[in-house]
């Protein structure tokens, strides 16, 4: 259970660096929250099952930007340090949705997840499909990779 929604909690959307000046442990932007949650209902509803969330990636203060785009995207420091991303302004997060089976919880597959916010948000929104992962935000131009 969550503590902004029935499946998101805040604390899933802090910047997760061990960084002492981090300022980005606040919650997320609630219209990301609740486009996220949103799907999670869908999910569960169209299956008739149980459905989880999990944010594997929100808020990010600057250094554990840099040292992200580092480690996933093979980018030099300089590269690193001049990325955009929309994790800096608190109004993304890569996840991933799981459903209840018979018992056992299996991953919605990332295009799927995909397809649904591309088809939600057809004209705005970032949104990125990764091979375990989708990623969301809540830019207002359209981007999609």
């Amino acid at each position: 259970m969550g503590d902004l929604t029935k499946n998101l909690s805040a604390s899933e959307f802090a910047c997760d660096c061990n960084y002492s000046d981090c300022k980005s442990k606040e919650a997320a932007h609630m219209p990301l929250v609740l486009a996220i949650q949103d799907a999670v209902d869908f999910f569960s509803e169209s299956n008739g099952c149980p459905a989880m969330v999990e944010i594997t990636d929100g808020n990010r203060c600057f250094k554990n930007n840099v040292d992200i785009q580092i480690k996933w995207s093979n980018k030099t420091p300089e590269q690193a340090a001049a990325s955009n991303s929309m994790h800096l302004y608190h109004i993304a997060a890569d996840h991933r949705i799981s459903l209840k089976v018979d018992g056992s919880w299996l991953p919605v597959e990332p295009s799927d997840l995909f397809d649904y916010y591309d088809s939600k948000y057809p004209n705005s929104c970032g949104i990125g499909l990764y091979s375990n992962r989708v990623h969301l935000d809540m830019r207002s131009n359209k981007a999609r990779w």
